[in-house]
């Protein structure tokens, strides 16, 4: 073993095992065989930001292929379009269209592997271990995950041609021949995981977690339920009563600051962790209706609620907010994601607010406005 990583509090991080497989093949890499579990958006962000950029601009060229689970909807349909939106990037499901067909995703033997293979003409590496392609597997859950290098030099502890390395690569490629394109199961498996009994219990994944109470400025305790926060992350479009903004461009000027129950970050690709009050907490790229997407800072405020920054009225955004009801549709845009805002009308609005009470999924806050998500 030429690396062990024990990702804990005060220890390494896992995702630095990706940085060390790429470094490890020495500017000659080829390709990347990736088997895991379960991707979730947030992971697959990491771990393509870490890849891309300790590759460089071999990161266009390289073939990528990915092996991700689906077993009981874990992986969400958001993060395997965009693994397959990658650069010369092709994905397959094990057992795909049997779980699909069976219409539970119960698999008869579970697929659990957490691997990647980076190969090159005289180099590879294989790393191996227990972090899934999620956010928390990547950077934040305690997980233990090592490297093998073969070839010549370099902490290299086989050969080449090593019948470990043979071992793996012919089960990558068994494995790769007889799975289920993801293009031809994608538009059912997103179906079956959008199913409204399915998103009123989503399937837990680690990058779900409790959340944290927090206090408000009229001292009252406002916390979301750990069910809330796994159906943000899930569910693909959110609505919210806008009330009347703050004139944060100056009186007479509508304003453009969202207030938002605190951990409502979630939704737009955030994780539920505690941070400081005045506090960025990063950007989210908005498109209102037919205009160029843009980014907009989310922050979590003084007064103890997350403020989401929009399209300024007039100009990129509609002439003003107040009383109106905003909503929000998250899509993948490549290996990203957007959200695209508009307004609702009345029909419009009912038919939203029924649709998160069926899956349990709308909230009246203190101040009275009401949000939701389905």
């Amino acid at each position: 073993m030429a690396k062990l990583i024990v990702q804990s509090k005060g220890f390494d991080r896992y995702y630095s095992l990706l940085e060390a497989a790429i470094e490890a093949v020495d500017g000659d890499v080829s390709n990347l065989k990736g088997a895991f579990a379960y991707a979730t958006f947030e992971g697959v962000r990491v771990a393509t930001e870490t890849l891309s950029h300790t590759l460089g601009d071999d990161w266009e060229v390289v073939t990528k292929r990915w092996l991700i689970g689906i077993d009981w909807f874990r992986s969400k349909p958001q993060a395997l379009t965009a693994l397959r939106n990658l650069p010369r990037s092709s994905v397959k499901v094990p057992s795909g269209r049997e779980l699909i067909d069976a219409g539970d995703c119960a698999p008869a033997v579970p697929y659990h592997s957490k691997t990647l293979i980076v190969r090159g003409v005289r180099r590879a590496s294989v790393l191996f271990g227990s972090g899934n392609l999620s956010r928390s597997g990547l950077t934040r859950g305690c997980e233990v995950g090592g490297l093998l290098i073969f070839g010549a030099g370099r902490g290299a502890v086989g050969r080449l041609n090593d019948r470990r390395l043979t071992r793996i690569e012919k089960w990558f490629d068994r494995e790769w021949r007889i799975a289920t394109p993801f293009g031809n199961i994608a538009a059912d498996y997103s179906a079956l995981y959008r199913e409204e009994r399915r998103l009123r219990n989503p399937t837990p994944t680690d990058d779900d977690q409790a959340a944290d109470v927090v206090v408000g400025s009229t001292g009252r305790r406002r916390v979301l339920s750990a069910e809330l926060l796994q159906k943000l992350r899930v569910c693909d479009h959110l609505w919210i009563e806008a009330g009347n903004l703050h004139a944060n461009r100056g009186p007479g000027r509508p304003g453009n600051q969202l207030m938002m129950s605190p951990m409502s970050r979630v939704f737009f690709g955030f994780p539920a962790v505690e941070v400081d009050r005045d506090t960025l907490v990063g950007h989210v790229l908005i498109q209102f209706e037919r205009n160029l997407p843009r980014d907009h800072s989310l922050r979590y405020s003084n007064n103890a609620m997350d403020v989401l920054s929009l399209p300024i009225p007039e100009t990129e955004g509609p002439t003003s907010y107040d009383q109106e009801v905003l909503h929000f549709q998250r899509l993948v845009v490549g290996s990203n994601q957007k959200f695209v805002l508009r307004l609702g009308n009345g029909q419009e609005v009912r038919k939203w607010r029924q649709a998160s009470e069926r899956i349990l999924g709308a909230i009246t806050m203190t101040s009275g406005r009401r949000w939701g998500v389905y």
